[in-house]
């Protein structure tokens, strides 16, 4: 009679696959970026009120739980440059959870910080042009009344003409 409550006890103590079916819940899924690909590394964390497991995608994106008991879970899943994903949901015995998990590439934050000073003129890009008399009286002019020639106002940065010039001159003709 003792070997034969020994033995029932043992059976009943052995762990899944000794036997006995997993009656636990499962839960898969699978990792990716926006795209469809994989994303190989991720770090998946799944945890419940009494416990925690931890699990990495391996190079399918994949992750698997197994014999999980019933509960209430939180999956979160991180991954370098992406956004963290959070999802809550409700395992029941035998259930059998497949989820597709899209991260979405986090934003870029930059800081620009401007600090008060001089600056070094000789470090700034700044375009200049010197003009001499000498060159004024030198350079043609479209009208003996103009002011600055064309060319002059043309090749200047950021001097502009009051109106289209043509570079055309009149043809000459004798008073």
């Amino acid at each position: 009679m003792l070997l034969l409550a020994v033995a029932a006890l043992s059976v009943s103590l052995s762990p899944p696959g000794y036997g006995q079916a997993a009656s636990g819940a499962s839960l898969c899924g699978t990792v990716q970026d926006q795209t469809g690909a994989s994303l190989t590394g991720a770090a998946v964390h799944l945890a419940s009120a009494a416990i925690a497991y931890d699990a990495v995608s391996d190079r399918n994106g994949e992750f698997c739980f197994t014999n999980l008991d019933p509960a209430d879970y939180r999956l979160a899943v991180q991954f370098e440059d992406f956004r963290n994903f959070q999802k809550d949901f409700v395992l029941r015995t035998g259930a059998t959870a497949r989820l597709t998990i899209v991260l979405k590439l986090s934003s870029v934050n930059q800081q620009v910080t401007v600090a008060e000073g001089a600056a070094d003129a000789a470090s700034l890009n700044v375009a200049e042009t010197k003009i001499g008399t000498r060159l004024m009286q030198n350079l043609p002019s479209e009208s003996v009344n103009a002011a600055l020639s064309s060319i002059l106002t043309l090749a200047t940065p950021g001097v502009a003409a009051p109106e289209p010039i043509s570079c055309r001159r009149p043809p000459f003709r004798p008073r």
